[in-house]
């Protein structure tokens, strides 16, 4: 699991506060914990950039006010035109207590169904999973190269070890469909 460290500076509560905040280039955030009271903190944009623009997932290490949290994003507000972050909402991560959250699934090699003249079409990109945050997967690799055409990879034929899949077991993840004849 790849980790991003961000470097967050303390921040007032209240919408005019974030405004502030905005105004000033950063993005207000804010850090959930189970039995501990909220942590508000902003960080620029270009840190955030690792976490928000990827197909990974990444686990966030927040320092502020000296402390430092393991956590991963919940949440994200863009802005309805520039798709630029402007808040974000962090669960923290604690040792042996399960997380839910959906990881990014990666297809792997070429299936035979395509080098006969088929083509790949994938169905989802990302699954459901429940895991303790320190078998959290960047991604799931998806061996496609068995595929024949007309046939499909589910989520039931994936393994991995210390995951439970919350996707339902018989969704396709990726098949090979003939291509269509050109007119």
């Amino acid at each position: 699991m790849e980790k991003v460290i961000l470097n967050a500076t303390p921040r007032e509560v209240g919408k005019s506060a974030s405004a502030a905040e905005r105004r000033k280039g950063l993005v207000p955030c804010v850090l959930y914990a189970n039995g501990v009271a909220p942590v508000y903190f902003s960080v620029t944009e270009l840190n955030l950039k690792p976490l928000v623009f990827t197909n990974k997932k990444a686990i966030a290490t927040v320092e502020v006010d000296g402390k430092t949290y393991d956590c991963m994003i919940k949440q994200i507000d863009n802005h309805p035109v520039t798709d630029r972050p402007i808040h974000v909402d962090f669960q923290a991560l604690i040792p042996g207590t399960k997380i839910r959250t959906s990881v990014p699934l990666h297809t792997v090699g070429t299936p035979k169904g395509v080098v006969a003249g088929g083509a790949l079409k994938k169905v989802i990109f990302k699954a459901n999973v429940e895991c303790d945050p320190a078998d959290l997967p960047t991604y799931i690799p998806v061996d496609v190269s068995h595929l024949e055409i007309g046939k499909d990879i589910r989520i039931k034929d994936l393994a991995v070890q210390g995951i439970k899949f919350l996707t339902d077991a018989n969704q396709s993840i990726a098949k090979v469909v003939t291509k269509r004849a050109s007119r």
